[in-house]
């Protein structure tokens, strides 16, 4: 059995040679934003986007709400938003928004305050860094991007829009967890979809 041995000179030709192929791999490719992607009933979007960016799209979203919205968002600061959700209002749409108490009083926020939309802060130290909504109890729109500016045009975030009633169920749990009974995390009940039971629900 023949044993064959790379001499230094062969092994540095292959590693220029691998290299190159990389650099010229890597000066071909190049990083594109993506558009919303559609899956079945739920809508994967990456932003920022070449089309729509991602809370842009929730704007769509939230006009076309028909009964409820309730939403837990870390903070609120984006103007198309704000009057998305007073839109939303004043076609007789009940909302309630959990934020973080730190941001409650910007006036993004007191713009939803003065309009008559139910709104509380958690009132505690901790972060509460939520970013989702239930819209209709048939659809849910979360992700990593908070309802800014900043999130919507600059920072690398996804969302997803999930139409699901069941779904919707769970979340409205955990959304009135906070809300409702004023618990959060560890005083919460067990985050599972079977043991999901707020206080006051059997």
């Amino acid at each position: 059995m023949g044993i064959f041995i790379f001499s230094t000179t062969w092994f540095r030709k292959l590693s220029s040679v691998t290299f190159a192929l990389v650099l010229l791999l890597g000066a071909t490719v190049s990083y594109q934003p993506a558009e919303a992607v559609t899956y079945d009933s739920q809508t994967v979007q990456f932003g920022p986007g070449l089309g729509t960016n991602v809370v842009d799209s929730f704007v769509s979203v939230i006009d076309g709400a028909t009964n409820t919205i309730d939403a837990a968002f870390y903070e609120i600061r984006y103007q198309p938003i704000v009057d998305a959700l007073i839109r939303a209002k004043n076609r007789g749409v009940a909302i309630r928004i959990m934020t973080d108490t730190d941001y409650i009083n910007n006036s993004f926020t007191q713009q939803l305050i003065a309009a008559g939309i139910n709104v509380k802060g958690d009132n505690r130290s901790a972060i509460m860094h939520n970013k989702y909504a239930i819209i209709d109890g048939q659809k849910v729109w979360m992700g990593s991007a908070n309802v800014t500016d900043t999130d919507n045009a600059n920072n690398y975030n996804n969302t997803i829009l999930w139409e699901s009633s069941s779904l919707a169920n769970i979340y409205k749990t955990d959304f009135e967890e906070m809300f409702v009974y004023g618990q959060f995390t560890k005083t919460a009940s067990p985050s599972t979809p079977d043991q999901l039971s707020p206080p006051g629900y059997n």
